[in-house]
């Protein structure tokens, strides 16, 4: 992976509001492309059928030349005279077979490119599918580490704000505590009440992340 593709998903993970549409463009363009290739394979092949059917056609067609070929020597031993004539038609046979012969490379030709054709899509359907399994590890490993931050924010920072209100809680059970003592308490109160908040908006955030990581 190279840089600018690193940089481009970090955005993407960092930002709630693009992460949903820039992976749905992304699954939906997938699926199009192997849609469209997935078409594209099954009228190549339609088509290698059709051309198989006339090569066949055209095989059990310079099958029954040959049996006309071999019944014309045959009459050809028998009816010298008809020599000429048959010997016209042996010849225009022959330019029919060259014909054909012709075409039956042609179509060979068309079916190697077409193989050809055949593999390079399958690449690329290989491809697309590695990019997108590539794609799934990379957000499983993110929401495995939203997962984690949520774990640390609920037991690792909660736990010193809930310690730190509980103090001020008991300062306000000290008699008569004196001006300052007062002021300061209730800065540190004021200070763990917005920690607090705090840890609990960043929580909902890191939460909604993760929802849509898994939606993509």
């Amino acid at each position: 992976m190279n840089k600018p593709e690193e940089s481009e998903e970090l955005k993407c993970d960092t930002s709630i509001g693009s992460v949903d549409d820039k992976c749905e463009d992304k699954l939906q363009a997938a699926n199009i492309e192997i849609e469209k290739l997935d078409n594209e394979l099954e009228i190549a092949h339609n088509e290698i059928t059709h051309q198989e059917e006339e090569i066949e056609l055209q095989a059990s067609e310079l099958v029954a030349a040959y049996k006309e070929l071999k019944l014309q020597n045959n009459v050809m031993e028998i009816r010298g005279q008809e020599l000429l004539i048959a010997n016209k038609e042996l010849q225009f046979q022959i330019q029919e077979k060259e014909e054909r012969a012709k075409e039956l490379f042609v179509a060979n030709l068309e079916l190697m490119f077409q193989n050809d054709e055949k593999e390079l899509k399958r690449m690329e359907l290989t491809n697309s599918n590695l990019e997108l399994l590539r794609m799934d590890k990379h957000l499983k490993g993110h929401i495995r580490a939203l997962e984690e931050m949520m774990f640390m924010i609920s037991h690792k920072v909660r736990q010193p704000v809930a310690n730190i209100l509980g103090l001020a809680n008991l300062f306000d059970l000290i008699k008569n505590p004196s001006d300052e003592t007062k002021k300061l308490v209730g800065y540190n109160r004021e200070s763990a009440l917005a920690l607090d908040l705090f840890t609990q908006e960043l929580t909902i955030f890191i939460g909604d992340l993760k929802r849509v990581d898994k939606n993509c």
